[in-house]
């Protein structure tokens, strides 16, 4: 049985899922001032919508991708049935016992946003998601790695994931706000300019995790530069790196914008172009998650 296509949909799914769930309720807390009353409680609000809606698909695309994966070993959908086969998947493989942790996280978050409110129930998903996003190369190639040399990979795959939910699952909730400062920029004062300027900042951070994590994770993987063409592996490398350049061709244009806009006035036509650019980044965000998710199912030698 073909299961290729649900896993890959499956992982995608679940990758962009903890984006949000990491980087929306992060913005909140490291892009938005404190005397920002207005568009602080605006961010909170559509990050904890946003974080209450990826909670259960995070969860329910972690179960379809493990059930998948073990349809794949097994050949059959009847082993989903199996008590034995299911607790032996997930108790005594490294796949399985990286998914049965990720479900544990995600059941505890989920106990933890019933429990909680506000600022608590964000702090808690977010640290979850964090926990997400750093442990995820345990389910691809980094998790059969031994040594060294997994630990490595371990390392490279955290930091280009966590670098990747603080830039694109902030712009989630970015996004909110500058839809609503556009209509109405004459009463959104200096908030535009300080929570901009104050993400801007978190953003070159965030962009050069990324950037590093997977510079370094490409060469870990690729053993040398002819790999790069001449495997499938090495083109999607190449196309993930094309589009982290328009990701990053993106975001220096809106700082450009934001730059602008910390030394005059908010203008809701600067506001709505950055909101735009914002949109596009998130949409080529979307095609490298499937290129990721694409990679961690292909072989670096082939």
């Amino acid at each position: 049985m073909d299961v290729f296509p649900l896993i890959l949909a499956a992982r995608c799914t679940h990758f962009a899922a903890g984006l949000v769930l990491f980087g929306a309720p992060l913005f909140v807390f490291t892009a938005v001032p404190a005397w920002a009353g207005a568009a602080g409680a605006s961010a909170a609000r559509a990050a904890e919508r946003m974080v209450l809606l990826a909670l259960p698909v995070a969860l329910v695309s972690a179960l379809v991708w493990a059930g998948a994966a073990l349809v794949d070993i097994t050949g059959t959908p009847a082993s989903l049935a199996d008590p034995s086969l299911v607790s032996g998947f997930l108790l005594e493989t490294g796949f399985g016992k990286a998914m049965a942790f990720r479900l544990a996280v995600l059941v505890v978050a989920a106990f933890a946003a019933l429990a909680l409110r506000g600022r608590r129930r964000l702090a808690a998903i977010a640290a979850a998601g964090g926990v997400l996003m750093a442990s995820e190369s345990l389910l691809g190639h980094p998790g059969a790695a031994e040594g060294a040399r997994a630990v490595m990979l371990v390392a490279v795959h955290a930091v280009h994931g966590l670098g990747a939910a603080v830039w694109i699952g902030g712009l989630l909730p970015l996004i909110v706000l500058l839809d609503g400062w556009a209509k109405a920029p004459e009463e959104a004062g200096k908030a535009p300019g300080a929570v901009l300027r104050r993400f801007s900042r978190i953003g070159i951070g965030a962009v050069l995790m990324v950037g590093v994590g997977g510079g370094l994770a490409a060469i870990l993987h690729i053993e040398t530069p002819a790999a790069l063409p001449g495997t499938i592996y090495g083109r999607i490398v190449v196309l993930k790196a094309s589009v982290f350049a328009g990701l990053v061709c993106l975001a220096l244009r809106n700082r450009h914008i934001a730059l602008r806009l910390a030394r005059s006035p908010a203008r809701g036509a600067d506001l709505a172009r950055i909101a735009v650019n914002s949109r596009m980044e998130v949409a080529l965000a979307l095609v490298a998650v499937f290129l990721a998710a694409l990679l961690g199912m292909s072989d670096p030698q082939l």
